[in-house]
């Protein structure tokens, strides 16, 4: 699919009344509330995208951002936010699992918005913590998705925003500034794990490469470790319970023999 046809293809699919028709490389899942595709140019090693579905009282203009969505009725905002929230654990679960099956380890799952985004829908992403990818070229790519550049606004700040009551916060956290925003993404290129600088995209990745290395070594170990406690604790139970089994059976047999 190409690029212009994906800035208003999410609309389109939110209006479906059966989603499942859709191509099999972009249709997921759905839910009476959402809809979960794949994103067709992934920033990270998994990639998904949770959209709300357009149903009434929600019309594709109350649906086109979240700036939009939550300068409306803040309840309504609050229902379409909770739902995909609920659906997205189960998009989390899935990559997880792919995870083990393909990778043997786990690591960290962002869940957040784009304030500023070049699609018009509502889409909550649901991404893999490590941003390598083929499809990450530049920086504002790389920005998008760094979770230190306060361009991505997390899905759990956004459900933290309607819980606080303090005079003007809902006003000032739902401003979501266009032109504030836009200036996060020229924000030079930093490592999101360790702060690290570099002047070029082909470097970081590089770099972003080798955190992930380390990562899989560090949490395969972790992995190993726990086994091993594992065993020799079923191992510590084994003896405990034979053990017990002969004291009980001397036991049973002194009583026989009284």
């Amino acid at each position: 699919m190409a690029a212009n046809d994906w800035k208003t293809a999410l609309q389109t699919f939110a209006a479906l009344p059966d989603p499942s028709v859709l191509p099999k490389d972009v249709y997921h899942s759905h839910s009476d509330h959402t809809i979960t595709l794949y994103a067709q140019w992934p920033k990270s090693t998994y990639h998904m995208l949770v959209i709300p579905r357009i149903r009434p009282p929600f019309t594709a203009g109350r649906l086109l951002n979240l700036r939009t969505l939550l300068h409306g009725d803040k309840r309504q905002a609050e229902e379409v936010i909770d739902q995909l929230n609920d659906d997205a654990d189960e998009v989390v679960e899935w990559i997880q699992e792919q995870m083990d099956k393909k990778e043997g380890y786990r690591w960290n799952v962002w869940l957040g918005f784009m304030p500023n985004p070049s699609v018009n829908h509502l889409a909550l992403h649901v991404v893999s913590g490590d941003l390598v990818s083929e499809h990450m070229k530049n920086k504002r790519h790389y920005n998008e998705f760094n979770p230190k550049s306060g361009y991505f606004i997390r899905l759990k700040h956004v459900l933290e925003w309607f819980e606080a009551d303090a005079p003007g916060w809902w006003e000032m956290v739902t401003r979501l500034d266009p032109v504030e925003y836009e200036k996060k993404l020229q924000e030079p290129l930093e490592c999101f794990a360790c702060n690290e600088d570099f002047r070029t995209m082909p470097r970081l990745k590089a770099h972003l490469k080798e955190h992930m290395e380390r990562t899989k070594e560090s949490e395969l170990r972790r992995m190993e470790s726990k086994k091993r406690i594992a065993r020799a604790f079923e191992a510590f139970n084994k003896k405990k319970m034979e053990a017990e089994a002969r004291e009980k059976a001397l036991e049973d047999a002194g009583s026989s023999s009284e």
